[in-house]
């Protein structure tokens, strides 16, 4: 029989950028959570948080995610839940910033911490050349052979940054 420190539970919250709003309150309302995840980077969002970004260099990341976090960064602290979130988008150091300023004005002092460098545009030229064809994982042809012109091209790091920033 496992005890509750045995576990490790973690609700998740969103799967995309519009997704429901009422979601990250009643995971932490709804039951014993240690981890409170959101995960926004569906295609879509990428087109739109692109989109915000070329009106205003300093947006680019969910903005309904600090929406969701001024509901319930206080229960999160008082439950000890840790929030893991990619709602940064394009932009995750505004994405912190703009939460760090809603947890001062709430009178809170969570732990914020953002990880960065996953944004491939910048190198994506260099990339191929250097010989990385991006194989379409349902096609089978490279980048170059399908003609297409990305909006955005973002790697997945792997878990080690969040493990990082939980120490």
């Amino acid at each position: 029989m496992s005890t509750d420190r045995e576990k490790l539970i973690i609700a998740n919250f969103s799967g995309f950028f519009g997704d429901r709003f009422s979601a990250a309150k009643e995971m932490i309302e709804g039951g014993p959570v240690h981890i409170l995840t959101g995960d926004y980077l569906a295609e879509l969002t990428m087109a739109i948080l692109l989109k915000q970004k070329l009106k205003d260099p300093a947006k680019g990341y969910a903005h309904t995610f600090l929406k969701q976090m001024e509901q319930v960064m206080g229960q999160c602290l008082d439950k000890k839940i840790q929030v893991v979130s990619n709602a940064g988008g394009l932009n995750p150091k505004a994405l912190a910033a703009a939460l760090e300023k809603i947890a001062e004005t709430l009178g809170l002092h969570p732990t914020v911490a953002y990880i960065q460098g996953d944004d491939l545009m910048p190198v994506l030229e260099d990339l191929q050349a250097a010989g990385e064809s991006f194989i379409h994982l349902d096609k089978g042809i490279s980048l170059k052979e399908a003609g297409a012109q990305p909006i955005t091209a973002n790697a997945y790091f792997g878990g080690w940054g969040i493990a990082r920033a939980r120490l």
